[in-house]
């Protein structure tokens, strides 16, 4: 039976499939979504209420949160740039970005490689008004070993799920 998990090559620094295992990201809408879950749904409604629209201004990102930012760089980040480029040239103005939990990361990360590879920093400040994590792991884990040692209790509610937060 297959192995269905990535390895990791120390010396490209990039992930590797099993053999005969294509990862790949799903794209638009599809990759937000988490055992058909749209993760993003309450968002995404309470921006539609304001009179944004989908695949206008309000834009998905799919991407791997597995893979190395070296994979990244190679594929999610040309994509990601090429998807806010269209965007400002659509819209006439700079994009706000968010990402949730581990998208938090991976924006920061595009960020810093904009910056270093892809037009620096005039770029981003012509195409980037603000980047806006919401619950990104940025202190990994010294905040899981402070709930270990401490006790603090983490509670997660899925999207849809009682207790779960909804933007009004």
């Amino acid at each position: 039976h297959a192995q269905l998990g990535l390895t990791f090559d120390p010396t490209t620094n990039r992930t590797k499939s099993p053999e005969h295992v294509q990862v790949r990201v799903a794209e638009g809408w599809d990759g937000l979504t988490f055992f058909g879950i749209d993760v993003y749904g309450n968002l995404t409604q309470r921006l539609e209420s304001e009179g944004f629209v989908r695949d206008v201004d309000i834009l998905p990102m799919g991407y791997d949160w597995r893979l190395s930012v070296a994979d990244w760089e190679q594929e999610a980040f040309p994509r990601f740039f090429r998807t806010i480029s269209d965007a400002v040239s659509r819209n006439g103005q700079p994009v706000v970005l968010t990402g949730v939990s581990m998208a938090a990361p991976f924006t920061h990360a595009f960020l810093k490689w904009a910056n270093a590879k892809r037009g620096g920093k005039s770029w981003v400040q012509k195409n980037v008004h603000a980047f806006v994590p919401v619950a990104g792991p940025f202190n990994g884990a010294v905040n899981a070993l402070s709930a270990l040692m401490g006790g603090v209790v983490f509670d997660f509610a899925s999207p849809g799920q009682p207790g779960a937060a909804k933007f009004t």
